[in-house]
């Protein structure tokens, strides 16, 4: 298990939104960290919190979970309350209602990393607000009210994960043409029981890296983070990568991604 989640100290609008918008008209994609941090909070099965649905083109490069051929791409979501609702009324499975007008995450300690980032995000040039005017009420976000160091913190974290994420999912979208032929249902199980144990490994090797915002900068700074317009994962955690192929702590994560080579779970 990884060091705890700093949060940042934002005077924002969240804390009284009376709209809970983007926990319905957004459906955030996670990484098998953010499964495995619920896993453990709520006592969960990974495809209790997670659900893959079908997505689009260019993802299959980094975030695409590929199951049956390289013809069509998942995409690993939130499940949301009911999957068959309209897509504007998909609410987040972990939304409680409280009161009319009042909708508060029931799992706000251990949301996923793009619900703890929204609507900021994290360039070369540092930490910037969007534009959540489309989701969130009005004036509820702007930079003056924004904890810039603590949203770095959650954002370098984010970002190493998900770079993490995707390099590992890169090894298993590279087999999924060599992949026996399995029923749908029965490949999708052991996507998960695999996203489980590579994650807790990457987990493993991670923690002491995450223990103060030191040193999750220089881990940033390891794995080249953050990056603009840049969705590959680094080429030194590929698996022809050398041995020597950076630093140490790349050459540990690939160890740890080394450990779950495609044919263990076919």
């Amino acid at each position: 298990m990884t060091a705890p989640i700093p949060e940042p100290a934002h005077r924002s609008g969240c804390a009284t939104c009376a709209t809970s918008a983007c926990c319905v008209r957004l459906e955030p994609e996670l990484t098998g960290f953010d499964i495995a941090r619920l896993a453990r909070a709520r006592g969960l099965a990974a495809d209790e919190i997670a659900r893959l649905a079908p997505g689009h083109g260019d993802l299959a490069q980094a975030d695409g979970v590929l199951l049956d051929g390289p013809d069509r791409v998942w995409l690993l979501q939130l499940r949301p309350a009911d999957p068959r609702a309209p897509r504007a009324e998909r609410r987040c499975a972990f939304l409680l209602h409280l009161a009319p007008g009042v909708d508060r995450c029931g799992v706000y300690a251990h949301r996923p990393m793009l619900c703890r980032t929204f609507p900021t995000e994290l360039t070369v040039a540092g930490v910037m607000v969007a534009t959540p005017e489309a989701i969130c009420p009005p004036n509820a976000w702007d930079i003056a009210r924004t904890d810039l160091a603590g949203a770095r913190q959650v954002h370098l974290r984010a970002a190493i994960e998900r770079e993490l994420h995707r390099a590992a999912l890169a090894r298993w979208n590279a087999a999924a043409s060599e992949r026996e032929a399995a029923p749908r249902d029965a490949v999708i199980a052991a996507f998960f029981a695999w996203l489980e144990r590579v994650t807790a490994a990457l987990e493993a090797a991670l923690a002491p890296h995450l223990a103060t915002p030191a040193a999750v900068e220089a881990a940033a700074r390891d794995l080249d983070l953050p990056r603009d317009g840049d969705d590959r994962p680094a080429d030194a955690l590929g698996p022809s990568a050398g041995a020597d192929a950076g630093p140490a702590l790349v050459a540990t994560l690939r160890a740890a991604l080394d450990r779950f080579p495609e044919h263990r779970f076919r």
